[in-house]
């Protein structure tokens, strides 16, 4: 990101806070403050920025990679079992019926009146 979109609808003192001493944080931005404002200036705030995305995928799959029973070390691959509408496929629609199956097991189970409560 350019300077200008770095300090794009930030008050004043912040503006001046990041041109002190010779625009050191606009040439050397810390990464925290970067991921923080290139989710405000290219995500409107709701979501990462190009850099952000890629920090939080990378962290993901070297946490996948270091765990030896993550599906990124099966051996002979990873084919999912789980049902799903199409025999022998497994798609992500299926994941979030499957989710949603289990939010309605888990809010029926939250809703039942506690032997306390009878």
């Amino acid at each position: 990101m350019t300077s200008t979109q770095l300090t794009q609808g930030l008050p004043a003192n912040e503006i001046a806070a990041l041109n002190a001493s010779s625009q050191v944080l606009l040439k050397k931005t810390p990464l925290s403050y970067y991921v923080l404002r290139e989710a405000a200036v290219l995500g409107g705030g709701d979501r990462l920025g190009p850099v952000g995305r890629r920090i939080v995928a990378r962290t993901f799959v070297r946490m996948l990679k270091r765990d030896g029973k993550s599906i990124l070390n099966a051996s002979g691959g990873f084919t999912p079992s789980l049902p799903s509408k199409v025999s022998g496929t497994f798609t992500f629609a299926d994941l979030l019926c499957r989710r949603h199956a289990a939010l309605k097991r888990y809010q029926a189970w939250e809703l039942r009146p506690r032997k306390s409560e009878a």
